[in-house]
């Protein structure tokens, strides 16, 4: 590895990581139940983290924007509730923060494309 790419990159994951976290406090000033403060950072982690594991969770599924979103958000609801089977139609909620974290991660697909799903969640704002 050359000499400071190891910097470089973790640069680049601060940066992402600060940009997610202030969109999913953007969600929170629009009125998202789930991208309160007292777990936001930990929220953004776990979303960085289970965004790019993606493909090696799910090699014989779809890798559609839309499966990525929704896998993403049963996966934040998964570690923040403390019983995620209960979590019923909150799982919109963690959608719309889904989004949000896809949207900075992955900012050249933010459009659906054909093969991707209609947004789902609720519109907060």
């Amino acid at each position: 590895m050359a000499p400071g790419v190891g910097v470089r990159r973790v640069m680049v994951e601060e940066t992402l990581k600060q940009q997610a976290v202030a969109a999913v406090e953007r969600l929170w000033e629009q009125g998202c139940p789930v991208a309160g403060p007292a777990g936001r950072e930990r929220m953004v982690e776990v979303g960085l983290r289970r965004w790019r594991s993606f493909q090696r969770r799910n090699r014989r599924r779809s890798w559609a924007r839309g499966d990525r979103i929704e896998d993403l958000a049963k996966g934040l609801r998964d570690a923040v509730e403390p019983e995620p089977r209960l979590a019923g139609p909150i799982l919109a909620d963690y959608r719309c923060v889904a989004e949000a974290i896809a949207a900075v991660v992955d900012p050249g697909t933010d459009s659906p494309t054909p093969a991707d799903e209609e947004p789902r969640g609720r519109k907060h704002g």
